[in-house]
């Protein structure tokens, strides 16, 4: 269920229950589909620098207000909107438990079916980056079969020190669990390719800047 979140960007409300969510980056992203037709559209995300346990992804709908989706990995989510101005001006949002709804991931044995690899560093712009890849241990026909694509990551480490940006379900289960040292710092590009080995998806870094929100889940929740 989407909540219009106008009537929680307000003070915070403190109680023993409640629990709090910091943001201290916010990223801008270029997403690039290609298709017959290229098609681009504008991602946002929130980010913890030190716990990437949880992020917030942002679109932009036709009413140019922001959709914020809100996950924990393995534990619950929430969908809300607000107007940008409403969203830019709040330091505190709050979301009441009855508003979220359960994110457990059903299907960690899939992580299994995965690896890291670290890449040999990238060039762009006469600068060399770190980067690896996310990849089914798959046979080549079973990716097929599967439809199992992978992306790769390239890491711009002087904007300052992160923690892995890991917002599929399956990435995060297997870095946390097999407790996988990857590049530190903010991927500049996340490319997707499919099972046939072809890029089809480009997602670019066009801005990052430091930011101090903070979500705040009020009430007594059961996740």
């Amino acid at each position: 269920m989407k909540i219009k979140l106008l009537l929680f960007l307000i003070l915070p409300f403190f109680s023993f229950s409640q629990k709090t969510y910091r943001f201290d980056y916010m990223l801008t992203y270029e997403l690039a589909i290609f298709k017959k037709d290229t098609i681009k559209k504008q991602v946002m995300y929130l980010t913890n620098s030190k716990d990437n346990s949880y992020f917030v992804e942002i679109a932009v709908d036709e009413k140019k207000q922001y959709n914020i989706l809100f996950k924990v990995h393995d534990s619950f989510a929430a969908d809300v909107i607000t107007t940008i101005a409403e969203f830019n001006k709040a330091e505190f949002i709050n979301i009441p438990c009855e508003y979220l709804r359960d994110y457990s991931n059903s299907k960690k044995n899939v992580a299994d079916m995965y690896d890291y690899n670290i890449l040999n560093d990238t060039l762009m712009e006469g600068q060399n980056h770190q980067n690896y890849r996310f990849r089914s241990t798959y046979s080549s026909k079973k990716r097929l079969r599967k439809r199992a694509g992978f992306n790769v990551y390239i890491i711009d480490s002087s904007l300052g020190e992160h923690a892995p940006i890991l917002t599929h379900p399956t990435a995060y289960h297997k870095w946390k669990t097999h407790n996988i040292n990857l590049p530190q710092g903010i991927y500049i590009k996340k490319l997707f390719y499919n099972e046939y080995d072809v890029l089809t998806e480009v997602l670019s870094l066009t801005s990052s800047f430091k930011i101090d929100k903070k979500i705040v889940i009020t009430g007594t929740c059961h996740f």
